[in-house]
C-alpha cells in the first residue's frame, strides 16, 4: 500500500493557526507511515487536537476533550493505541518513541453483577432533542450475569442532542440523572 502524503486542509476554508505537535515520517511495520498531531484549538465549548495518520489506517480528524490538556491526552493515546502494536522507525530506519502515554488500560471485568439494575438508550425525539429513557433490568440468570432483561419503565430526561451526546449538560441535569441512578439502585440516602 503506497503512503500518501498529508496535507493540512480545512473542510470549512479557513482553520485557526495552530501549531504542530508532533511530526514523524517513516515506517510501521517496514509499511510507509506518516503522522502528524496538531495541538488543541478551542472547538465549541472544547477543545480538538487533529491527527493526521497513513498507516496503518488512514486518520484525518479532530479529537475532542474538555481542556486542551485532554485533547492532547486522548490525540496521543490514539496515536499510543494504533503504533504501539508494531515496530515504529524513522526513514533511517531508527527506532521512534511516539510522545505521551497509552490510554490507560481498562480494568478486566470480574463478571460479577447484582441481580437488579437498570437499562438505559438513547431515543431521538423532534426538533434536535433526545430522550434519555431509564428502565428497571433484571439478570436473566446467575450463570449469565450480563444479560439483562427490562421488567418496566422507570423514569426519562429529555434534553437538546448536542448537550447529551457530549455529556455538556448543565449541572443540575447531570445531578439529576446521577440521583435518579443512585437512588433507583438503592445507593443514595435521598
Amino acid at each position: 500500500m503506497g503512503a500518501r502524503k498529508l496535507k493540512r486542509r480545512s473542510a470549512r476554508g479557513k482553520e485557526p493557526a495552530r501549531k504542530k505537535l508532533y511530526a514523524f515520517a517513516g515506517t510501521f511495520d517496514e509499511q510507509p507511515c506518516e503522522l502528524i498531531v496538531w495541538d488543541a484549538i478551542r472547538a465549541g465549548r472544547d477543545y480538538a487536537c487533529r491527527i493526521q495518520l497513513t498507516y496503518p489506517i488512514a486518520i484525518d480528524r479532530e479529537f475532542f476533550g474538555a481542556t486542551p490538556k485532554q485533547a492532547r491526552e486522548l490525540a496521543f493515546g490514539l496515536c499510543h493505541s494504533l503504533l504501539d502494536r508494531g515496530e515504529v522507525a524513522s526513514a533511517k530506519g531508527k527506532p521512534v518513541e511516539i510522545p505521551g502515554a497509552p490510554l490507560p488500560r481498562l480494568e478486566l471485568d470480574d463478571g460479577q453483577r447484582s441481580s437488579r439494575g437498570l437499562a438505559l438508550c438513547l431515543v431521538q425525539r423532534p426538533r434536535g432533542r433526545v430522550r434519555l429513557v431509564l428502565d428497571d433490568a433484571r439478570s436473566l440468570t446467575a450463570t449469565h450475569p450480563q444479560q439483562w432483561t427490562s421488567t418496566s419503565f422507570y423514569t426519562y430526561f429529555e434534553h437538546d442532542e448536542d448537550g447529551m451526546r457530549t455529556g455538556r449538560l448543565p449541572k443540575d441535569a447531570l445531578a439529576a440523572i446521577g440521583q435518579a441512578v443512585l437512588t433507583r439502585l438503592g445507593l443514595s440516602g435521598g
